[in-house]
């Protein structure tokens, strides 16, 4: 426990040498290295207590909190989640500065965030270790404002404040969630502590229960970004710096997830609807997040809804986890929560790497739009390399992660045993389906992404001039690429490290299914080995044929054009004009221009534009009516001091006589 209380300690002061310093590079070296020092002590403690080391200890911090106490643990579940915080803070720190260069000398504003980062981190640190809801309440919250003051890292322009605000709101609905959640366990266990949760998780009246369950899947669900509660993240992720979108969508927004899974602890026994909803859930924030990603021409912005998909993906497995729990079903219970787990960290390994890479593209380029992007494959080839890892991954293509977790859903649902032969078959119906139609639009998504993006001729001049990054940026997205292989490459042995925590959950495995998953996974391992041993014998095998040849470069021929140029390509609207027709009843597509029917037409320009419906028909018109609302109340603001204490008296008095019972 010295490492983590050492590591935590070295975050949280981290920001202090930075004041002394006047130069915006100083300031960000010393945040990255008081960040990167403090990540790797946490992961060393993370690592220890992944396999028990730490399971039964409970720690208090020398303060007291009023309702509570500051009392942690190093859980195989809380530590799962602490090994992914501080290994992607650790590499998002890193990657920080050379990213923030490109924003020019301000160092007031480099010292800001610094602060903010650095309390962010040690406030999703304390969040999975916490054992006291007031303590779990009070860092939630810290976590929540220090990435708002991140996300507003540009607050200079509206589209920024609007996304900053946004988000603010969607995470306070949550929290009073959670807050109600929290309140109505304490009413019931007489205590505030976690622990008191669980020794009185069998006698909570099923009624109560239900109510605990829900307040907890709409307070995590606002985090997590559930749909239709997903419209902060795409709004909040391109405003925010790369480093902290990656660490937002790749790290945060699990925190909610570890949210779920420590609630349902407090309940017992679970019921099959908890299961059915979160699986309804997943199925449809997978669809609905992979199909607006599709439509999305701004990096960053394809990427969250991309979280949207993959959170989705989480609640599936958690939902067929739940339902093997509610129904006794041990095999259904152990494979769906192992393949939630799995997927957590495979998609925060994925989605920090592309998060990461949008930002060496953005430096480069100047630009995060794909329809001016092209040719990046060429010119910026490590960073255009391992972006194509990522998409790989993430589309859930072999031997690489992402295809692991997606495998362990799919073995799940062949295997589920459910009583009644229609639910059975609903099941695999849907389970396989709806991963069958996300695994196929995000392919078809992120086809767009390095097809349109990173392939082709440059279609503006900030395409044509890109450079690779420098190795700050370049180094953690090759690790992560790395990562993803290695994982891919040895599923077996990283779900061997998940057994602990599926132990802590009390998730058994039944041998026969243990073994059989075991053995499939063999397979994929080998399988996807000697596919990489061909590949790379035939690349050595291309290299010495063509070394003994002269190598001619010629432009291919295309019927008649002397040479293609950016004109004649796929732009990111058109390549997705096919599925935004398809679903154009649901997306409502926005034309702006016209093609004229003329022999001889005039230059035109012509541009799709899909909304999310969420926000455009739901969001957007209340927004509007809430602020006719209070501009009706803008008349007791007269500026008049005098009236301002008569308003405060008033409702003195009018305290005073609820209080008496007048």
């Amino acid at each position: 426990m010295m490492l983590f209380n050492a590591g935590i300690l070295i975050i949280l002061l981290g920001w202090i040498p930075g004041l002394a310093l006047r130069k915006t590079a100083s300031i960000d070296k010393a945040g990255m290295a008081s960040t990167a020092a403090g990540c790797v002590l946490v992961l060393a403690a993370s690592v220890s207590g992944l396999f028990g080391a730490f399971s039964s200890d409970l720690y208090l911090f020398p303060w007291k909190m009023p309702f509570g106490k500051a009392v942690f643990s190093l859980s195989p579940l809380s530590s799962l989640f602490l090994f992914i915080i501080s290994l992607i803070s650790g590499l998002a720190a890193i990657y920080a500065p050379a990213y923030l260069r490109h924003y020019g000398e301000e160092p007031s504003r480099s010292k800001s965030h610094w602060f903010f980062y650095q309390i962010l981190v040690v406030s999703m640190m304390v969040v999975v270790v916490a054992q006291d809801a007031i303590f779990f309440m009070l860092a939630w919250e810290l976590m929540s404002l220090s990435s708002f003051f991140l996300v507003e890292f540009r607050s200079e322009k509206a589209e920024v404040r609007r996304a900053g605000w946004m988000y603010l709101v969607f995470t306070h609905i949550g929290a009073a969630f959670l807050l109600a959640m929290f309140a109505l366990l304490a009413r019931h266990a007489g205590s505030f502590d976690f622990g008191a949760f669980r020794e009185n998780a069998g006698s909570i009246p099923r009624s109560l229960s239900d109510t605990i369950f829900a307040f907890a899947i709409v307070g995590f669900g606002m985090k997590a970004g559930f749909f239709p509660a997903h419209i902060w993240l795409p709004e909040a992720h391109p405003s925010a710096p790369s480093h902290v979108s990656a660490l937002m969508s790749g790290v945060m927004i699990k925190t909610a997830i570890y949210g779920i899974l420590m609630m349902l602890s407090f309940l017992a026994p679970v019921s099959s609807w908890q299961g059915w909803l979160l699986f309804g859930i997943g199925l449809v924030s997978g669809i609905a997040g992979i199909g607006m990603a599709i439509s999305r021409s701004d990096m960053k912005g394809l990427l969250a809804y991309s979280s949207v998909e993959n959170v989705g993906i989480i609640a599936i497995a958690l939902g067929i986890g739940l339902l093997g729990k509610a129904l006794g079903i041990e095999a259904l219970a152990y494979l769906g929560f192992g393949a939630a787990l799995f997927h957590v960290l495979n998609h925060s390994l994925i989605k920090s790497l592309l998060f990461f890479g949008s930002g060496a593209i953005q430096t480069a380029s100047g630009t995060l739009d794909i329809n001016r992007m092209g040719g990046l494959l060429k010119r910026m080839p490590i960073t255009g390399a391992t972006m194509l890892a990522g998409a790989a991954a993430i589309c859930g293509f072999p031997p690489f992660n992402g295809f692991i977790s997606e495998f362990f859903v799919y073995y799940n649902a062949f295997r589920a045993d459910f009583a009644e032969p229609m639910v059975r078959e609903l099941f695999i119906v849907l389970a396989l389906g709806g991963l069958a139609l996300i695994g196929a639009l995000a392919a078809y998504a992120f086809a767009k992404l390095g097809g349109i993006g990173l392939l082709g001729e440059p279609r503006s001049e900030g395409a044509a001039q890109a450079v690779e990054v420098v190795p700050a940026m370049y180094v953690p997205m090759i690790f992560l690429a790395s990562l993803c292989l290695i994982v891919g490459l040895l599923p077996s042995t990283v779900a061997g490290f998940l057994g602990p925590v599926l132990g802590f959950l009390n998730a058994s495995p039944p041998q026969a299914a243990l073994d059989g998953m075991l053995n499939s996974l063999r397979g994929i391992q080998l399988s996807a080995a000697a596919f990489i041993a061909l590949i790379a014998l035939l690349a050595v095998a291309r290299k010495i044929i063509l070394g003994r040849k002269g190598i001619q470069v010629t432009e291919t021929w295309g019927c008649g054009y002397d040479k293609p140029d950016a004109r004649m390509q796929y732009t990111s609207v058109s390549f997705a004009e096919p599925f935004v027709s398809l679903i154009g009843p649901l997306s409502r597509p926005k034309i702006e221009g016209k093609v004229s029917s003329r022999f001889f037409p005039e230059e035109t320009k012509l541009q799709i534009r899909v909304e999310d419906p969420v926000m455009d028909r739901v969001v957007i018109p209340v927004y509007a009516q809430t602020g006719r609302l209070f501009e009706k109340f803008s008349i007791i603001q007269h500026g008049n001091t005098h009236l301002y204490v008569l308003y405060i008296v008033l409702a003195l008095l009018a305290a005073l006589v609820w209080g008496l019972g007048l």
